[in-house]
């Protein structure tokens, strides 16, 4: 129902999958970017006081603390995606 709400409204693409071990170990970040979205690119991984680490805890329900983003290891857990066209001479423009 979802897939076909953002085709309505203009979506190109539509997708969504499963977040399993295998997403969690190879494409999930580990950091956000916070504040460090420039500043650290060749000092990776930035400090803690300048962005905050995913984790993958046995919890129910995920929590967001100082210095970290926790995610509920033992639920099921989607991801989901989509693109729209935009116009080009609109998208350069942009400020």
């Amino acid at each position: 129902m979802l897939r076909s709400a953002l085709i309505f409204y203009g979506a190109a693409q539509v997708g969504y999958g499963e977040v399993t071990q295998r997403y969690k170990d190879k494409l999930f970040r580990t950091f956000d970017k916070g504040n460090a979205a420039t500043a650290y690119q060749g000092a990776w991984p930035p400090p803690l006081t300048q962005c905050k680490q995913y984790f993958f805890e046995d919890v129910p329900v995920g929590y967001e603390g100082a210095d970290k983003l926790v995610f509920p290891d033992k639920v099921q857990l989607y991801d989901f995606a989509f693109t729209h066209p935009l116009n080009k001479e609109m998208f350069r423009s942009s400020p």
